[in-house]
């Protein structure tokens, strides 16, 4: 709660198809869910790699 508190300031995040202003905490949490989603990913082709062999 105190994360949220002390990161209210806006940020402009620059995307392949423009900027977007965005509250620091938003852009953060989003930036480690699509982190987790690539990480889990990876994981899920490697562990199906594996049962091929």
């Amino acid at each position: 709660m105190l994360f949220v508190m002390f990161n209210t300031q806006t940020v402009a995040v620059s995307l392949v198809f423009g900027d977007v202003t965005a509250p620091l905490v938003l852009a953060l949490v989003i930036a480690a869910v699509l982190g987790g989603l690539v990480v889990g990913l990876a994981g899920l082709a490697l562990r199906g790699r594996g049962r091929k062999d």
